[in-house]
């Protein structure tokens, strides 16, 4: 349970649309720019085979983290959080001080640059994270992994606040589409219920919209594909957020 958050296997479920949300959705999504792949390299080899699987793997996890949710205590916290709404905290959180600081000049306010002010103590979640690294002076710069025991600890709203701030790191201060980032924005989705409300549609839109606009520059044998073309699919198909969905992730 505790492990890192991996695909759950086997004979997956299929998945099933927002009832009553296509019709809305296209007509939002037909509002906003929504670019679909500029070459056949931008797409999944056997796209429609490739679609099938990685909407069967993300509804199988989603039905195993509700399960492993339904037995767990809620009353326990083995993992402290930021506040929800420390936006820095939850980037420094989920991505680690190096890859959250070293990005965009002055993100942080100069109190945030990897070390407290000497009369303030030091968050919880943050004397965890030290905990976690090699060396107990510092931080760990590498962030946490979305493990389902960290997930099944996220309520819907904090999942969706999380969820916000990721995207307007990557959306509005133009953040690259790491690994690790693709892995968090992945975990939330998958924590996400259904159906959508109008933010989180409004959101998912404009995670659709960036994915697809990075995809379109991205060179062959890039590493970022895949995890866009996963994010795109999940989305743009599962969620139903995006125009013509299949189009979008399929050749």
């Amino acid at each position: 349970q505790s492990a890192t958050l991996v695909k759950k296997n086997s004979k997956s479920d299929s998945f099933l649309p927002i009832d009553g949300s296509a019709a809305m959705a296209t007509y939002l999504s037909s509002r906003v720019d929504i670019m679909p792949a500029q070459h056949a390299y931008q797409l999944p080899v056997e796209c429609t085979s490739w679609v099938t699987h990685a909407l069967a793997d993300f509804s199988s996890l989603r039905k195993y983290l509700e399960q492993q949710q339904a037995v767990s205590n809620p009353k326990i916290r083995v993992i402290p959080f930021p506040k929800l709404k420390d936006s820095g905290g939850w980037h420094e959180f989920c991505l680690g001080a190096q890859e959250a600081e070293g990005n965009i000049d002055g993100y942080f306010d100069d109190n945030e640059e990897g070390q407290e002010d000497d009369d303030e103590e030091e968050p919880e979640w943050k004397s965890f994270m030290r905990k976690q690294s090699p060396n107990k002076d510092k931080i760990n710069t590498n962030g946490i992994q979305p493990s389902v025991s960290l997930l099944i600890q996220m309520d819907q709203v904090m999942t969706r606040r999380v969820l916000m701030h990721l995207t307007s790191w990557v959306v509005e201060d133009d953040f690259p589409m790491s690994h690790h980032r693709a892995l968090w924005l992945y975990a939330l989705l998958a924590r996400l219920e259904k159906p959508l409300h109008r933010n989180e549609s409004a959101l998912l839109r404009s995670i659709l919209r960036t994915c697809c606009k990075l995809r379109a520059v991205e060179k062959t044998c890039s590493n970022t594909l895949p995890l866009l073309n996963v994010l795109i699919a999940i989305v743009g198909v599962y969620f139903e957020q995006g125009p013509q969905v299949m189009s979008l992730v399929t050749c």
